[in-house]
């Protein structure tokens, strides 16, 4: 659920910045980003039903490829939304 949350957040707020800013180029940069993140979520979440226990999963190595896949793009939108929303709002202040 948190990465198809985060997702949805995302997107909400690339169209935020699409209708201020009207750049399709960072619109399109972080709507890539929150598909990256529902699908890095709901893919962990399924495997996550295969390991036994919590400790095997923080041990294997292609646990925390898939988180990283997951987590990653999610801190990049965010820093880019943020980024994105300060600039534009201190730059259009009179």
């Amino acid at each position: 659920m948190v990465g198809i949350i985060a997702g949805v957040v995302q997107v909400f707020f690339a169209w935020r910045i699409k209708i201020l800013t009207k750049n399709w180029i960072i619109f399109s940069v972080i709507v890539a980003g929150a598909l990256m993140t529902c699908v890095g979520g709901l893919v962990f979440a399924a495997s996550f039903a295969t390991f036994p226990s919590v400790l095997s999963l923080a041990t294997e190595p292609s646990a925390r490829t898939m988180a990283a896949i997951w987590l990653v793009p999610a801190a990049v939108d965010d820093v880019l939304i943020t980024a994105t929303l300060s600039f534009y709002l201190v730059s259009t202040q009179p």
